[in-house]
């Protein structure tokens, strides 16, 4: 069975545990077993913004702008909105919400 389990994840990298118990035959159980005792590890893929050499002092500069701000107006962030909510497009769009690898 392992020799198989193995085979799977080689053949397709993004194939579920859940698929390959499914195909072999085997519980999920014994597949996350084989395939943890072999140093397979899930994970998520996180997309990142690109960051270009000029990038780095349009940074310099956001920070030296928000420094000299808060100097200014000592409750300047209370009027800030931070969102966790993004679009970030660099060399084209890329949707992947919840891509799960």
């Amino acid at each position: 069975n392992e020799i198989r389990v193995i085979e799977a994840v080689d053949n397709n990298p993004h194939v579920s545990q859940r698929q390959i118990s499914r195909e072999i035959e085997i519980s999920q159980s014994s597949v996350l077993r084989i395939l943890k005792s072999e140093r397979f590890h899930p994970y998520h893929v996180i997309l990142v913004q690109a960051l270009n050499e000029a990038d780095y002092e349009k940074r310099i500069r956001f920070c030296h702008f928000m420094r000299d701000k808060m100097n200014q107006q000592l409750d300047f962030l209370r009027f800030v909105m931070f969102s966790d909510e993004a679009k970030f497009c660099n060399n084209g769009a890329v949707n992947r919400h919840n891509s799960h690898y």
